[in-house]
């Protein structure tokens, strides 16, 4: 069993930006692996694994957003060069918690880039993670981020439903703690319909730092980067170029 939760970390790449990607409610490491080839050269993708899927299968699920941030946080303090963090919908919330704990240890990451996801003062409990098991399977399914083929596979869902109903506990549980605004750049992306985050929530995501706040809206929903990933990475690989104020 391997406990550790970042896959893909790559040694030795001197001169590069760490990129890394914190998957969604549900999501798993590999959901970025297609993700690297709209990347410029100059990132190294970095994925961060959550227990209870995949190569962690026989663990629990998580409980606690910012007991996942300290495990991640642990394992990148020592990262060799710039970090930037990236999620998506609930990993855009451990991202953030992330970056703090960074910063407190002196590693602050160079910039934060979230996806698909309220700012963590208008995160609200929703009830999703106590729903029927019919139920969640509907929202899951009305989110578009599953394929209806392993939504159908009754072993794949009762293997898994534990783990998503665990995300989401802990994302409808979190409330974030009062501290100082991160100082670093945040960029915000959405879809157009989705009907998570709205353009006006996406804005408040300014309300967490004292620098820089760019919000993109896509063409899509929820999961508008299953389609639009090189949009997405080329935006990324825009705010990571050498020239970029943020490296």
């Amino acid at each position: 069993m391997n406990d550790t939760w970042l896959r893909g970390r790559q040694q030795g790449h001197a001169g590069r930006v760490e990129l890394v990607c914190f998957p969604h409610a549900g999501g798993s490491a590999s959901y970025f692996h297609p993700f690297s080839k709209h990347l410029s050269p100059a990132i190294a993708v970095t994925a961060v694994q959550y227990p209870g899927r995949q190569d962690r299968i026989n663990e629990d699920g998580f409980a606690d957003v910012v007991d996942a941030a300290d495990a991640v946080a642990g394992e990148l303090e020592t990262a060799p060069g710039p970090i930037v963090l990236f999620g998506h919908s609930m990993g855009a919330l451990i991202a953030f918690e992330t970056a703090h704990r960074l910063r407190d240890r002196g590693v602050a990451p160079v910039a934060l880039v979230v996806s698909g996801s309220r700012p963590p003062h208008l995160a609200d409990d929703r009830g999703v993670h106590r729903l029927s098991a019919e139920d969640l399977i509907a929202e899951i399914r009305r989110l578009t981020g599953t394929s209806d083929s392993l939504l159908a596979d009754d072993e794949f869902v009762e293997m898994m439903l534990p783990t998503i109903r665990s995300d989401y506990r802990a994302t409808e549980t979190y409330v974030p703690q009062p501290r100082a605004a991160l100082d670093l750049p945040i960029h915000v992306h959405i879809g157009d319909r989705d009907d998570n985050v709205s353009r006006a929530e996406a804005d408040e995501w300014r309300k967490h730092t004292t620098a820089e706040v760019r919000v993109s809206v896509h063409e899509g929903g929820h999961f508008y980067l299953n389609d639009r990933m090189d949009v997405l990475g080329e935006a990324i690989s825009a705010l990571l170029e050498p020239s970029s104020p943020c490296s």
